[in-house]
C-alpha cells in the first residue's frame, strides 16, 4: 500500500498498481498547508503517516515500514559510509547531507566519526520548515514523528552543524546539475551539492568534501520544491 500527496501522476499510479499495491490519495485539505514552500520530509509526510497508522491499527494484515523511526534505515547507511571511506581512502574532511528522515545522515555520521574523528558532519534542512532543529535539542518522538531524528539530535558530537537553505538555492543548483553535468537529479540532491560547494569555497581546495546525489528528478515532475 502506498500513500501519496496530490500530484501523483498517472504513470506512477499505474506502475504501483501493476505490482499489486493499492494507491490511496490524500484529500486536498490534508496537504494545502504544505504547498508553495520547501519543507522537511518529517513535515510533509505527517498526513500520510497518520493515514498509515490508522490503517495499521484497524487492519491486522497491514504492516508499516516506519522509515522515519526504523533503525534498519540507519543501519543500511552504515554501508554507504563504508563505501565513502573506500572511495576516499579514508580521508574525509566534511560530509554534507539533507536530513530527511535522518537515516542516511545518522548512519553515515556514526561510521565516519569513528573512522575519521576530525570529520565535520553537516545536516541540511529546508529554510521554510516550521521546525528548527539544533544539536542537543529534545525533539519529541511519537507514532508519526521524531524517531531517528530525535535520537540523532540528542547524540553528543554526531552532527556538527545543522543549516538551512532556500527552495530557490536548491532548485537552481538542481537545474545546473542537469545542464552542466548531465545529472538528472532531484531537488534534495541540488540542495546537497549547493551546500557542499559553499563549504568548498571556504576550504579553497584544501579539504575533501563528500555529499550524496540521493534522488531522481522523476520524483519532482509535478512540482520542483526542496522536499527532503
Amino acid at each position: 500500500m502506498m500513500h501519496k500527496a496530490k500530484g501523483l501522476n498517472k504513470e506512477d499510479t499505474k506502475s504501483i498498481v501493476d505490482v499489486g499495491a493499492e494507491v490511496k490519495l490524500l484529500e486536498p485539505q490534508d496537504i494545502d498547508a504544505l504547498r508553495d514552500q520547501s519543507i522537511a520530509g518529517a513535515e510533509v509526510e505527517l498526513p500520510g503517516r497518520q493515514l498509515c497508522l490508522k490503517e495499521e491499527k484497524s487492519n491486522p494484515k497491514v504492516w508499516r515500514a516506519r522509515q522515519f523511526s526504523n533503525e534498519y534505515n540507519v543501519k543500511a547507511h552504515r554501508q554507504t559510509a563504508a563505501e565513502i571511506l573506500r572511495q576516499t581512502d579514508g580521508e574525509v574532511d566534511i560530509f554534507v547531507q539533507s536530513i530527511g528522515t535522518g537515516g542516511s545522515l545518522a548512519g553515515i555520521a556514526q561510521v565516519l566519526k569513528k573512522a575519521v574523528p576530525h570529520v565535520k558532519v553537516i545536516g541540511i534542512q529546508p529554510a521554510s520548515s516550521k521546525e528548527v532543529w539544533t544539536s542537543g535539542m529534545d525533539f519529541p518522538s511519537t507514532e508519526i514523528k521524531g524517531g531517528i531524528i530525535s535520537k540523532m539530535l540528542k547524540q553528543p558530537g554526531l552532527i556538527d552543524a545543522l543549516v538551512r537553505i532556500t527552495d530557490a538555492e536548491a532548485r537552481d543548483m538542481t537545474h545546473r546539475l542537469w545542464k552542466e553535468e548531465g545529472l538528472y537529479c532531484g531537488v534534495s540532491s541540488g540542495a546537497n551539492v549547493f551546500f557542499a560547494l559553499e563549504e568548498a569555497k571556504k576550504a579553497q581546495g584544501k579539504k575533501i568534501i563528500v555529499t550524496l546525489l540521493n534522488d531522481h528528478m522523476n520524483r519532482y515532475l509535478t512540482e520542483e520544491r526542496y522536499v527532503t
